[in-house]
Formats: C-alpha cells, structure tokens, sequence
C-alpha cells in the first residue's frame, strides 16, 4: 500500500480494528466504537495486492510467505 492515498487511516483503523477486537476476547465488551468499514477496505486493498503478485510468483526460497508478501531480507 505503499503509494495509497491515504494509507496512514487505513492503518489506524486496522489498528483500531485489532485493539478493540482484543478488548471483547479479554473483557468481553468493547472499549470504544471504530469505524470497521476503513479498517476492512484496508485489509481488501492489501489482500488485492498480493493476489495480484500470484500471477508472477514462484516459490524459490525457504521462506515462499515472506518472499510473496516482499518481507525476505
């Protein structure tokens, strides 16, 4: 997501999304409303990117995740 329009909200919302997410597992109540529809257009924008790298990805390493996500150094 790295030249998104405004990638900096989709980040907090899916950080909003994974804190209150932490708060009913653990409490059992949300701590505070978030706004889930930014955090889900976050996740369908990354999710479209690396399905887009399938087409032109092989499998060559010991790490194939990180390889496909760009995380091998």
């Amino acid at each position: 997501m790295k030249r998104v329009p405004g990638v900096a909200s989709y980040q907090a919302s899916v950080l909003a999304i994974y804190y209150a997410r932490s708060a009913i597992v653990h409490t059992g109540e949300p701590d505070y409303a978030i706004d889930i529809h930014r955090g889900q257009a976050g996740f369908t924008r990354c999710f479209c990117a690396i399905a887009e790298r399938l087409t032109a990805w092989t499998p060559t390493s010991n790490n194939a995740m990180g390889d496909l996500l760009g995380d091998v150094i």
